[in-house]
């Protein structure tokens, strides 16, 4: 009898211990807030959990401006998100502030295959020889029209401008005024607030030959006749702009009332189940060459007072990675691993149509650069010196040439302060 028990106090232990070992649940923090997109994600991820593997996934979703404080203020307390989805761009600082881990180790563990995936990204994750984070996706800016309201003007939605000079043409027709100066439709809906302004200005940047600061990234250099014309570029697409005003709680362009938006992949889903009539093309070129803004999504492991859940999180992170063309194509991103750009599930989706101006434009983007001090340069939190002068400009409120110099000013302190 007394054998008996022992065997059944040993066989609970075993069953208890082996439950224990493969009983974890992994915290997802991200930022995906934007058209549905959480939603979209969630539903990804229940993909995951239903996996016998012992590993549960809970996701948390913040507005960017939020995410980085509180993720912060949550490893500061101890008690960081296992795994952060965030940006390329916010990398660099997060490792300096000793926020994230080193993946080398876990790599060998839980090998993750980056063949094809573009070297600018793979650099972009490796610092001191160690790897920071794993790539996901990249989401440049393109152009979205509606047809009906094309087609209404007389313009082809089977011919899209492909010049600056063709797009304002374009936007001429588009932008209507009647007799009382009232506009009755825009031709462009953009918002003059947020990030918006700095993200097309970048892309202008880029097309113009302008420069963010010097090679060292030390000192500001976008004080130039480059970015002079990137501005007036902006300024005049501006012009045609609905300035973010909403119809029944829609933006204009959902509302019908503005003929083409400048966005990203993830606003697809949202005009696909609305049934819009709608077709995307590469931003035109205004300057020098073809170029747009873009930044990426990556995936990071926060940095915790034990290692017991690493390997879980890396093997949720080679999951993700692995399986890119479903939140691909379902919150509207285009991945950066071969395999799933090719992907039936992302290139036969009915959405693909969508995504197709996206993924010609990845062999001209432009991203902002990759420095500790991102997040004070680029203002997630708080609007930095691009955003305030970018939208000064927008709005009428500074000249450009001021408003150049006031963004070198500013931004030379912040590179002064470091973070």
């Amino acid at each position: 009898m007394k054998l008996f028990k022992l065997f059944t106090a040993l066989f609970i232990f075993l069953f208890t211990l082996n439950s224990q070992g493969y009983s974890v649940e992994i915290d997802l923090w991200h930022g995906w807030t934007g058209a549905d997109n959480a939603e979209m994600l969630d539903e990804v991820i229940q993909k995951f959990n239903k996996k016998d593997n012992g590993i549960t996934v809970k996701i948390t979703a913040f507005g960017w401006g939020d995410f980085f404080p509180k993720w912060v203020l949550a490893a500061k307390q101890g008690n960081p998100p296992d795994v952060v989805l965030y940006h390329h761009t916010e990398v660099a600082e997060y490792r300096a502030r000793g926020i994230t881990i080193p993946l080398n180790d876990l790599l060998k563990e839980v090998p993750v295959d980056m063949t094809g995936v573009p070297q600018a990204l793979i650099d972009a994750s490796i610092f001191d020889g160690e790897w920071y984070t794993i790539p996901g996706d990249l989401h440049p800016l393109a152009v979205y029209y509606n047809v009906d309201l094309l087609e209404k003007a007389g313009l082809d939605p089977n011919k899209l401008p492909d010049s600056g000079g063709e797009f304002f043409e374009w936007l001429e027709k588009l932008h209507n005024v009647d007799d009382q100066g009232k506009v009755t439709q825009y031709g462009l809906d953009i918002a003059n607030t947020g990030a918006h302004p700095r993200w097309i200005f970048w892309g202008l940047q880029h097309q113009f030959g302008g420069q963010w600061t010097d090679a060292e990234g030390k000192k500001p250099a976008m004080n130039s006749l480059a970015n002079e014309n990137a501005l007036g570029v902006l300024k005049h697409l501006y012009s045609y702009a609905s300035m973010g005003s909403k119809f029944a709680d829609m933006d204009a362009f959902s509302a019908g009332k503005a003929a083409i938006t400048i966005s990203g992949p993830w606003m697809a889903n949202s005009y696909h189940r609305k049934k819009m009539n709608v077709v995307t093309g590469q931003v035109p070129i205004f300057g020098a060459r073809r170029g747009t803004w873009a930044n990426t999504h990556c995936l990071s492991i926060s940095k915790q007072k034990s290692d017991e859940k690493y390997l879980p999180s890396m093997k949720f992170v080679k999951w993700f990675y692995d399986n890119y063309a479903s939140p691909g194509i379902n919150v509207g991103i285009i991945p950066v691993s071969p395999s799933a750009l090719k992907d039936p599930i992302f290139t036969d989706d009915p959405r693909y149509k969508y995504m197709k101006a996206f993924v010609d434009s990845l062999p001209h983007i432009s991203m902002e650069p990759m420095v500790e001090t991102y997040t004070q340069q680029f203002g997630w939190a708080t609007p930095a010196p691009i955003d305030i002068n970018t939208q000064a400009v927008i709005n009428g409120k500074k000249g450009i040439k001021q408003a150049l110099e006031d963004m070198a000013e500013g931004t030379a302190e912040i590179l002064e302060e470091g973070i």
